[in-house]
């Protein structure tokens, strides 16, 4: 099994925000300068989970997951 890691995505909708908590490989986070490149153009990432980029308005990396 690969190594994963939990990254926090803060979405924006209806003037409220919300906040969705997952998991992403972490073979190829390092080839990215941003986690938002990475969530947009990752294969992986893109094949694993839909993310609405109209509305994210922050990603944050939150360590290992367990």
């Amino acid at each position: 099994m690969s190594a994963r890691v939990r990254i926090r995505l803060i979405l924006a909708d209806g003037g409220e925000f919300l906040t969705q908590e997952t998991t992403v490989p972490r073979e190829e986070l390092d080839e990215y300068d941003r986690l938002i490149d990475f969530l947009r153009e990752d294969p992986q990432v893109l094949k694993e989970l839909y993310i609405d980029h109209d509305r994210l308005c922050a990603a944050q990396l939150l360590g290992p997951a367990e």
